[in-house]
């Protein structure tokens, strides 16, 4: 696949094919992700979910999160989020970067309890304050940490295979989206139709925008599009 989960930016190499036939798709992704809501690549298996996906970063003018979920780790909470925050670490003008944000040293505490080596010099906290905090801290501090990077340049997070997340993800990334709408921040994510299962009384609702494409990619912008994911 295209995608290389933990990376800042992606960069076409010189042996990809052309990517062609799905300009409509690029476009119509083009659309959803400026609504500032969740926009939802839907398509079977080997479909090119990805491949649309990574042709829209690669022209993203910004910086791209990404995050994959995979079946096997379903029981560590957070870590398509996680792996995603561990890709802007890994660039070298993270340091610089981390200075310019005017993030409160609270949101970003809060924000490291995720991944540690955001906060203070690395430092992991202690197993009382594990204990003690509180999971509405914690969403609140990835918001506020998105939205600084947000005000430095245009922001994008993408989360593939999403019908592998945990509850707590799912959870997060609703939060993330409904608490960020004034951010340019744009949310991308994919899944397979089939195992995809939305909240009650969801695809009804005027919430979510189904776009189903002749080449069967299905597209969908919402504020509350993460319930539980069928396994």
């Amino acid at each position: 696949m295209g995608l290389r989960p933990s990376s800042f930016v992606l960069r076409p190499s010189s042996d990809t094919l052309p990517f062609t036939g799905r300009s409509a798709e690029l476009q119509r992704l083009r659309e959803l992700a400026s609504t500032r809501k969740l926009a939802l690549i839907e398509g079977e298996p080997g479909i090119g979910k990805t491949r649309l996906a990574d042709t829209f970063i690669q022209q993203f003018d910004g910086l791209a999160l990404i995050g994959a979920a995979r079946e096997l780790e379903q029981a560590l909470p957070y870590q398509p989020v996680i792996e995603a925050l561990r890709g802007l670490l890994a660039r070298p003008e993270w340091p610089a970067l981390r200075a310019t944000l005017g993030l409160p040293r609270i949101w970003l505490a809060e924000a490291a309890r995720l991944l540690p080596e955001l906060g203070e010099h690395g430092a992991e906290q202690t197993d009382d304050a594990r204990q003690s905090a509180n999971e509405s801290r914690l969403w609140e501090g990835v918001s506020q940490l998105l939205q600084a990077l947000a005000r430095r340049r245009p922001l994008l997070l993408l989360l593939d295979d999403l019908h592998w997340a945990d509850a707590s993800t799912l959870a997060l990334l609703g939060y993330l989206v409904r608490q960020t709408q004034g951010a340019p921040i744009t949310f991308l994510a994919t899944a397979p139709p089939t195992r995809t299962r939305w909240p009650t009384g969801w695809r009804a609702t005027p919430r979510a925008t189904p776009i189903l494409s002749p080449s069967w990619f299905a597209m969908r912008a919402s504020t509350s599009c993460c319930g539980r994911m069928a396994r």
